[in-house]
């Protein structure tokens, strides 16, 4: 005989709810050194205020205590008598009259990923100041199928980064990343794709629909190297740490394939015009930024030889929030000894660092503002005054306190429900707020000059 099972289920959820509870109404256990989360199952139902004094990280006061002037903390502060943004702002001057580049170098994390906030910033420097494509585009990319800027695929490549261990016969470049061909054979040139080959086509938008010129970034090689890019055969045979070869447009969509039976290093390519603001988006998910000085100081000043930076954005903070953390001087430490290692490596670039977007986590059922922001943003804050940087709080551009909550649950929504990174809706407000602070500024200068 059977027994009648279809009561067990019942009982089976009806006894972990009941240990839940239980376990819901005990204080944090550590276990191992390790501190076990508490369970919060009551939590939708019973919310419970939480102030972010309480959450136990220090304090730190936004405004630096050196810095005396009154400011609008939503503007971009500059911590230079005679202009951080000097040269940046005269070559938008020169680019505005006559046929010149300015350049730009977005360094950040995931909250750029995908071209979000550059793209909006690119096109609207592009629409006042000429200029075309989106520069820099790495050879692979998590993100590609996000990307709203331009159409990327690609094949058959080994890809190394900050992230894991690079061998010794390679190096990376200034993005974090280096890729490696893997597949050797003989290049067929009517063949859409041989071995490792990457694809980037234009999309239908304004000044992003064709790109005037094509420039292949890539380290040292030898003449066994080989690739072609849209039929045409390229060597690929120079010694220099940093190399370039440039192919004239316009083109509508550029496939690269590679041949490669030495060891060589490919950075990526830029698609972009001779003219105008060119805006180079090196995002890193999960980089605190106190990894760049692990690429070579000799390659960050070879690549500027050929790209010569008028203006370095640094956006960095939010991977350096930890649970665990309740104080991060060890990070503005770590912050200004980078920022040191940058200015070497560009002596004569502006360098404009972006203090840390707001930030909410979830406690007790509520959300609330992630108490680590405001002295995250202290800090780089301090760093930037005591380098006689430019400095603009994302924070208080978003609206200060609360802004990520309010962000996130606005119709519609401008911040994703992580209550950490921005929509593309949020991104496009944030590039549109960077763009007017930093015209703003220029205007300034402009009646100074």
């Amino acid at each position: 005989m059977h027994t009648n099972k279809l009561g067990q289920p019942l009982i089976i959820v009806f006894a972990t709810f009941l240990i839940l509870l239980a376990l819901s109404f005990l204080k944090p256990t550590i276990i191992f050194g390790y501190q076990l989360k508490p369970v919060e199952l009551l939590s939708e139902i019973t919310p419970t205020e939480v102030k972010a004094d309480t959450l136990g990280v220090q304090d730190s006061t936004l405004i630096i205590k050196k810095d005396t002037v009154v400011r609008d903390l939503s503007d971009i502060i500059d911590y230079r008598s005679d202009s951080a943004l000097l040269r940046f702002f005269t070559s938008l001057q020169k680019t505005g009259k006559s046929k010149h580049q300015t350049r730009i170098a977005y360094f950040g994390d995931s909250f750029i990923e995908g071209d979000l906030i550059t793209q909006d910033l690119r096109a609207l420097l592009q629409d006042k100041f000429g200029g075309g494509g989106v520069g820099y585009m790495p050879i692979t990319s998590i993100v590609a199928g996000f990307r709203q800027s331009v159409s990327h695929t690609f094949g058959g490549w080994q890809t190394y980064s900050f992230a894991n261990d690079l061998p010794k016969s390679h190096g990376l470049f200034i993005s974090g990343f280096t890729f490696v061909p893997t597949y050797n054979d003989t290049i067929d040139s009517t063949a859409k794709h041989n071995g490792s080959w990457v694809t980037y086509s234009a999309v239908n938008k304004p000044r992003l629909n064709s790109f005037d010129k094509v420039r292949l970034f890539y380290g040292n090689s030898n003449a066994n190297n080989y690739g072609t890019l849209n039929g045409i055969n390229f060597p690929l045979n120079d010694s220099g740490i940093f190399n370039e070869l440039t192919f004239r447009g316009p083109f509508s969509s550029v496939n690269a394939n590679f041949n490669c039976n030495s060891k060589i290093d490919i950075f990526g390519m830029s698609l972009e015009s001779d003219t105008g603001v060119i805006v180079d988006n090196f995002s890193f998910r999960g980089n605190s930024g106190l990894t760049m000085s692990k690429v070579a100081r000799e390659l960050y000043r070879a690549s500027n030889e050929k790209l010569t930076y008028d203006l370095i954005v640094l956006e960095y903070g939010l991977n350096a929030i930890s649970e665990k953390a309740t104080e991060y001087k060890w990070y503005e430490k770590g912050f200004s000894t980078m920022l040191k290692f940058i200015k070497t490596c560009y002596p004569n670039t502006d360098i404009l660092i972006v203090g840390l977007g707001d930030k909410a986590l979830r406690v007790k059922g509520v959300y609330v503002e992630d108490p680590a922001v405001k002295q995250i943003l202290a800090l780089e804050q301090n760093v930037a005054f005591e380098e006689r940087c430019a400095f603009w709080s994302l924070y208080d551009a978003m609206g200060g306190e609360g802004s990520m909550i309010a962000w996130a649950d606005s119709i519609p929504a401008l911040a994703n429900k992580d209550y950490t990174h921005l929509n593309f809706r949020g991104a496009r407000q944030v590039g549109t707020l960077f763009y007017e602070k930093l015209m703003k500024k220029y205007n300034e200068f402009n009646t100074q000059h």
